[in-house]
């Protein structure tokens, strides 16, 4: 088990830039449990893009 640091993090959207960042709480988990949500909604928002360029060709 690992120590991740649970953040919030607020972007401006025009700029891409960091607007805030506050550390929620210290959580103990596996590298799985931390990287599993990260991989399914970056892997759903390229499968999303993906089909949406298929569709526009």
């Amino acid at each position: 088990m690992n120590l991740y640091k649970l953040t919030r993090k607020i972007l401006d959207r025009k700029t891409g830039k960091l607007v805030s960042s506050q550390i929620i709480e210290n959580v103990d988990m596996s590298e799985e449990e931390y990287y599993k949500p990260i991989v399914e909604s970056v892997t759903k928002k390229i499968m999303n893009d993906l089909i949406k360029a298929g569709d526009t060709k």
